[in-house]
């Protein structure tokens, strides 16, 4: 996804309630083909709020699915978006 994009679905997310660090996007080759929201594996909290958050991107036209990972800090979401 171009940054700017990644910037404008930021802004949508953060009308929604969503706090996402301002400067937070970045444009990652390995980012390429995967379409999710990450959340820490050992914690049912963030993987409601994962696919609380999955939801609201499909809402707003992105396919994204909820994927658990043991490298991803408890209440931390991680969105993982190609285009």
């Amino acid at each position: 996804m171009p940054l700017p994009r990644a910037q404008q679905l930021s802004a949508k997310l953060r009308v929604l309630g969503w706090q996402i660090p301002l400067l937070g996007e970045e444009q990652i080759a390995s980012a390429e083909g995967l379409n999710e929201v990450r959340f820490a594996a050992k914690s049912d909290a963030d993987r409601r709020a994962a696919e609380l958050l999955a939801a609201d991107l499909t809402a707003l036209g992105y396919s994204v699915k909820a994927r658990s990972l043991s490298i991803i800090r408890p209440k931390v979401l991680e969105i993982w978006i190609s285009e």
